[in-house]
């Protein structure tokens, strides 16, 4: 019986040769094959000899193929008296001890198939140390596998359980979040209020400077706060879409009004247009609405002399019933630099240019609308240029609703 050298010890192919190694009987080449016979009888287990001449290897002798030979007609005649070197198998596959065993499998799949049935002989500095069997690698490459089964297995718990653990850790979040955005928003509305009334009293000049500042500076944080919680909201899966129908005309004219007096303060050009009239559609309104206050926001912030423009309009689509709605919202601002546009939309990024960073803002805004968009199964893209202005657009798809619908309704 071969016995391994290594045996008892973890086989995995990612060892070497002298891992899997065995020890065989070592014959020399002048023994007769009545010798190799005897040895091989004696041991119904044996599967190799190893024939060796001053400490170098000469051949191998496999079972099958030994006993084939004997077994021929007057091949037990022809043999038992001859050298082994008439029966072994001259050219064995030769491999040192430190060869890596997956190396060695490629190798023998690429180049020497044979050895897969022969075995191969082991050297250190060319010299004969011992032999791997077929059974051997065969035994090797088995537990390999079953070995790397049970890594990937267990890798796999060990992910299913990292991913619960990162559910409950958004959820978390988004709870605390969720807490403490309304614990810190119930005083700043009460802030927001005083401070709007004040703006409408009958202040000194630098009084009512100072209260507007302290308007101003609360709708941006409460701004900030609501946007964090829109994101961790998002984040963790939370952020559900309610379609509703609604005409295009009704938000054109709702973003129009909303926006015209920050407009005539910066002295900016103001128009919206919805096309076709009196289109309808069916889609998440206030999601909408949010991306494009973003938007417009965002325009007019950075087009401090010129024009903002913002355009409404449903395309038609390939399936019945349906289409998209296309928002552009176009400025001839300050525009962003080539470089910030692969980022643009990134959370905490924003353009890195001198005069953009002039204003405020914690670059969660475009970031959202990305987010949001993509939750409505939409895209968003931008297409500017420093000094040039920028132009924003958006496309949903969305539900038509036809004007027959609409009437049966009403009636």
């Amino acid at each position: 019986m071969l016995r391994a050298m290594g045996e008892g010890g973890d086989t995995g192919m990612s060892e070497t040769v002298f891992s899997i190694m065995e020890q065989a009987p070592i014959l020399p080449p002048e023994a007769p094959g009545e010798t190799a016979y005897e040895v091989f009888s004696a041991d119904p287990d044996l599967l190799v000899c190893a024939v060796v001449q001053d400490g170098r290897p000469a051949g191998l002798l496999t079972r099958d193929r030994f006993f084939l030979r004997m077994a021929d007609r007057y091949g037990r005649a022809l043999y038992s008296r001859r050298p082994v070197t008439f029966v072994m198998q001259t050219d064995p596959l030769l491999v040192s001890e430190d060869t890596p065993i997956e190396q060695l499998s490629a190798h023998i799949l690429s180049a020497r198939p044979g050895a897969l049935m022969d075995g191969f002989v082991v050297t250190r500095d060319d010299r004969y140390l011992g032999v791997v069997s077929t059974l051997g690698l065969f035994s090797a490459t088995v537990k390999a596998v079953a070995d790397r089964s049970a890594r990937l297995e267990r890798l796999a718990a060990d992910l299913s359980e990292a991913e619960r653990q990162a559910r409950e850790s958004a959820r978390a979040k988004s709870e605390f979040l969720a807490t403490m955005s309304h614990e810190i928003r119930t005083p700043l509305n009460g802030v927001l209020g005083l401070s709007a009334l004040l703006t409408r009293s009958n202040l000194a000049p630098d009084h009512a400077r100072l209260a507007r500042t302290i308007h101003e500076s609360g709708s941006m944080l409460l701004s900030l706060l609501n946007n964090i919680l829109d994101m961790s909201k998002m984040e963790a899966g939370g952020l559900a879409l309610r379609p509703e129908a609604f005409a295009l005309d009704t938000l054109a004219a709702e973003m129009r009004d909303l926006w015209s007096a920050r407009a005539r303060e910066s002295g900016v050009a103001w128009r919206v247009d919805a096309t076709p009239p009196g289109a309808e559609i069916e889609a998440d309104l206030s999601r909408i609405r949010q991306v494009l206050m973003n938007l417009i926001g965002n325009a007019l912030k950075f087009t401090p002399a010129g024009e903002v423009t913002v355009t409404l309009s449903l395309e038609p689509c390939s399936l019945p019933g349906r289409g998209r709605l296309r928002a552009e919202v176009r400025d001839t601002g300050v525009g962003i630099p080539a470089r910030a546009l692969e980022s643009i939309f990134q959370p905490f990024q924003q353009a890195d240019s001198t005069f953009v960073r002039k204003f405020d803002g914690a670059g969660l805004g475009l970031a959202i609308c990305q987010r949001l968009v993509s939750l409505m199964e939409g895209e968003i893209g931008v297409d500017s240029r420093e000094g040039a202005g920028s132009l924003f657009w958006v496309e949903i798809p969305v539900i038509r609703r036809a004007a027959e619908a609409r009437d049966s309704a009403a009636a």
